[in-house]
């Protein structure tokens, strides 16, 4: 990518347009190409803030492993809109990205979606700690204290669910319950 690196805070922003093959039978754009549209606002907010740097340095993969999203508004056919991406909190063994699909017309917010991203080191196959890669971000510890401060409810009633979903299927499949 020849696109400026970003700082970890900063919000990666990414033109696009509902192209035609992109329309369903309701001449809007159909609902599984907002999620191919966040695979590339994530795809870029990773490449520029040097996570693929951080994956060549501690053979850690960074993974998606939830998202959710809700739909506010379609998109018309060839609507011209953007794709927002930027990193929202953080815990131990988490990373927490906030997307949008903004109208580049008027800015109004068509979705939003939170994505967990995941660090695995690839040697043990294990969720690595996401404490190297807030350093190698260089997440100053006032903008962590920021972050944490400033999380939005909504995705922390997110977690709450990710996590009784888990410990859920946990359970319906003979696990015991995570610690």
């Amino acid at each position: 990518s020849k696109r400026r690196k970003l700082k970890a805070l900063e919000i990666s922003k990414l033109d696009s347009r509902a192209y035609l093959t992109w329309i369903d039978d309701n001449i809007h754009m159909n609902n599984g190409v907002y999620f191919s549209q966040f695979e590339r606002g994530r795809r870029d907010w990773l490449w520029r803030t040097g996570c693929y740097a951080f994956w060549k340095k501690y053979q850690c993969s960074i993974v998606l492993t939830g998202l959710t999203a809700r739909f506010r508004k379609e998109i018309g056919i060839f609507a011209r809109f953007q794709v927002h991406t930027k990193l929202i909190y953080f815990d131990e063994l988490h990373l927490y990205l906030e997307q949008r699909i903004v109208s580049t017309a008027n800015g109004f917010v068509h979705c939003i979606a939170y994505a967990d991203l995941s660090l695995v080191n690839q040697t043990t196959g294990k969720r690595a700690k996401t404490a190297d890669f807030i350093r190698f971000i260089q997440l100053t510890e006032d903008e962590q204290k920021e972050m944490t401060a400033k999380c939005p409810q909504s995705l922390l009633h997110w977690l709450d669910y990710l996590k009784n979903s888990s410990s859920e299927i946990r359970a319906e499949s003979g696990l015991s319950p995570k610690k």
